[in-house]
């Protein structure tokens, strides 16, 4: 297995492999402009999301965290840091992973 991204482009632009799994969106963009390359894509299982220290001031009200959850450009994060390989999530598991459940989003 190659972890690194530039090396794994490289080894598969060149026919060196035949699979390739990237974690980098940058590179996931690049390899998809090179229509020499016959590209599938999955959804993977991954969720990113935030922590917060409940316990410790100002996350210890919950207004403040459902604040916070309102405020987030999802969408805009999912475009501009995911280079729009990502869908934005309302729960920690995606549609992906068993036991996913559809859930209602706070509201204020």
């Amino acid at each position: 297995m190659i972890r690194k991204d530039p090396i794994a482009k490289l080894a598969l632009e060149r026919g060196d492999i035949d699979v390739a799994y990237f974690f980098q969106g940058a590179t996931i963009r690049e390899i998809l402009k090179n229509k020499k390359l016959n590209i599938q894509m999955n959804p993977g299982y991954a969720t990113h999301f935030m922590h917060f220290n409940i316990k410790r001031k100002p996350f210890d009200d919950v207004r403040v965290r459902k604040a916070i959850l309102h405020a987030i450009d999802k969408e805009a994060i999912a475009k501009h840091v995911f280079f729009g390989l990502a869908t934005p999530r309302q729960s920690l598991l995606n549609p992906n992973v068993f036991g996913y459940q559809k859930l209602e989003v706070f509201r204020c």
